[in-house]
């Protein structure tokens, strides 16, 4: 028989929403299957990269415009006196492009034995410090990705100190922005209203990773990045081109190859191109989150999300695209055909 893209026991949540219904499935622990399956905590790990620095980056540049061009030097102290991040804007630094490596393998520098130095610091100091100091200036900002957990870890500080200065000297980039303006009224649930912080009076929001999701949290999100135009209760609230840009649908502003010319970044989100796997004749360019461990969230062009939390180290989700697309086609023109209609 076929083989599963995601080996059983590593499984934890998965479902799939289309046209509003979420399907689901179990929900599978070590000790066997967990009997609240929509109340099961799922960790967000790097989703966070996605569903906390790039909407709270794009919530800032509606009402800011020109936040995204802003200098982490200047915003970050510790950041400034190494000269590396003068030049670094807050978009590089969602982008993974902040010219600062070590090696420009995929995920070298963040599988590096130095990065629990950032993880295991349980103070905002520790965790700085690493972020703005371990890795040296290589090339102009903007030109190459290197993924560093830091780098979403300085943005992080960057955009509370923003916020503190344009929103207001007592608000804070998660409980003020995120919650208060987007995951209330979007109707999430209880968990989301907390971020893991720092260790110490500063109580930095890791922003990176840290955040609790009940599995409707994770439909409610996507769908709503998806399909909603950046829009909420009838108002533009996330910045629209740097939305549709994200989603890759500016064909101009695709971001930066990550693993190969079908493999993009762009805005803390990854894509990638299913044409081949699907039948399509012209490209189609699916945006997706990942985590830790082998955490997907896909977001298909026919307005279906496919999602799965697990930890067997596995992000493959192209038998789910196969899927979907089976079921309402996402291809502009079929392989071998005329248009189908969409």
């Amino acid at each position: 028989g076929a083989t599963a893209e995601v080996t059983p026991a590593s499984m934890t949540a998965y479902g799939f929403l289309i046209d509003g219904v979420h399907y689901v499935g179990g929900c599978s622990t070590r000790q066997g299957p967990y009997p609240f399956c929509d109340v099961l905590d799922l960790p967000s790990y790097s989703l966070a990269k996605s569903i906390f620095a790039a909407v709270a980056l794009m919530w800032l540049e509606q009402q800011f415009p020109g936040t995204t061009r802003q200098h982490i030097a200047d915003y970050v102290p510790e950041c400034a006196s190494t000269g590396n991040w003068s030049d670094v804007s807050f978009g590089n630094a969602l982008d993974m492009a902040t010219g600062n490596y070590l090696s420009p393998e995929v995920f070298v520098d963040e599988r590096a034995k130095h990065v629990l130095q950032l993880f295991e610091s349980a103070t905002h100091a520790g965790k700085i410090r690493y972020g703005c100091r371990r890795f040296p200036r290589r090339e102009a900002p903007g030109t190459r990705w290197v993924y560093h957990s830091s780098d979403t870890y300085v943005l992080g500080a960057a955009l509370n100190a923003f916020v503190k200065q344009r929103v207001g000297a007592g608000q804070d980039l998660y409980s003020d922005v995120m919650v208060r303006e987007l995951w209330q009224p979007l109707g999430l649930s209880p968990v989301t209203a907390i971020t893991r912080r720092s260790y110490d009076a500063v109580a930095q929001p890791f922003t990176g990773w840290g955040l609790v999701l009940h599995r409707d949290d994770i439909v409610r999100i996507s769908h709503w990045l998806a399909t909603g135009q950046g829009m909420l209760a009838g108002r533009q609230v996330l910045e629209p081109r740097m939305l549709a840009a994200t989603l890759q649908r500016v064909p101009d502003d695709p971001g930066l190859p990550w693993l190969d010319s079908q493999s993009l970044y762009q805005h803390g989100f990854y894509a990638h191109e299913v044409s081949r796997d699907i039948g399509c004749a012209e490209p189609a360019w699916v945006p997706y989150m990942a985590g830790y461990g082998g955490i997907i969230v896909a977001l298909f062009p026919n307005d279906t999300i496919y999602y799965y939390f697990s930890d067997g180290d596995t992000f493959s989700w192209s038998r789910a695209a196969i899927a979907a697309n089976r079921i309402r086609s996402f291809c502009t023109r079929r392989s071998g055909a005329g248009t189908s209609p969409s």
